[in-house]
């Protein structure tokens, strides 16, 4: 009945033409995957009614209304289902990279739970020490990170990645996706300045962006973001509605994440911020 009823609301609003009078300052989207259903509709909304600029670009002046395209994890859908749209309309993403996925297309841990169908909650696992994660995961789903798995569960290979950096601007997600506040001090900065170095060799450029894997973050992490030398970082806002400005921390900027199952009215609300 509340996603009915969300539904309903957003159907309104975006029939209604009210969502482009609203003001905002930077919003930053964030996907992992896109439904080719809804991807093109959105990024054609996206580019008639705003500036939609390159998150380098956005930095110059937070205070801007402007919406800024990312992706997280590397997935082989973002190459084959958001690459061309995004190429052919002219716009800009950039997409953060796990350095391991990319080096080896693992099952991604989230990825098996789901895969399996046992219907065990992520949000507890994802508490669950990284030195404990993988032997949990494996006895809620009998699968491993180097298991065969289905094409939709692929990441993008360094040949894609390359291919790609004329639209993406490619950043660091860490070398194996663990959560920061999981880990000790040692294995932080590893995670933060090793996977900087192992990205940029692979495509040949420097790396200034970096994503918290789930968001997750800490004053202690973020000074390990800014020693490693990135120049910005961002969090993952599941439910918030928070925009970016020059009071934000080039090191805490918000980002509003879309769902596979968003359609172009929830869509148009959540750039707006109404969701």
């Amino acid at each position: 009945m509340k996603k009915m009823l969300k539904d309903i609301g957003c159907s309104v609003l975006f029939e209604a033409g009210i969502l482009q009078l609203l003001k905002f300052n930077t919003r930053i989207l964030a996907y992992h995957t896109v439904n080719p259903k809804y991807f093109e509709k959105q990024m054609l909304y996206l580019k008639k009614n705003y500036e939609v600029v390159s998150l380098q670009d956005a930095l110059k002046n937070l205070d801007r209304m402007q919406a800024v395209i990312t992706f997280d994890d590397g997935y082989k859908n973002n190459y084959l289902q958001a690459y061309p749209i995004l190429k052919k309309l002219g716009l800009k993403a950039t997409m953060y990279i796990t350095y391991e996925f990319a080096d080896k297309n693992l099952f991604a841990w989230w990825d098996r739970v789901e895969y399996s169908k046992k219907g065990h909650s992520l949000r507890g696992l994802k508490s669950t020490s990284y030195a404990k994660l993988e032997n949990k995961v494996f006895q809620i789903t009998g699968l491993k990170s180097t298991d065969n798995k289905p094409e939709e569960y692929d990441f993008m290979s360094w040949r894609e990645i390359n291919q790609s950096t004329d639209v993406f601007e490619i950043g660091s997600h860490t070398l194996t996706h663990t959560i920061l506040t999981n880990i000790s001090h040692k294995e932080a900065e590893e995670e933060i300045m090793d996977s900087k170095k192992k990205i940029e060799k692979k495509i040949g450029r420097k790396i200034r962006a970096f994503a918290y894997p789930n968001g997750n973050c800490s004053d202690e992490i973020i000074r390990l973001v800014e020693k490693a030398g990135y120049s910005c970082a961002v969090l993952y806002d599941y439910r918030k509605r928070k925009t970016n400005n020059s009071t934000t921390n080039p090191f805490k900027l918000h980002r509003r994440g879309i769902n596979v199952e968003d359609n172009l009215a929830a869509f148009a609300c959540k750039v707006a911020g109404v969701l």
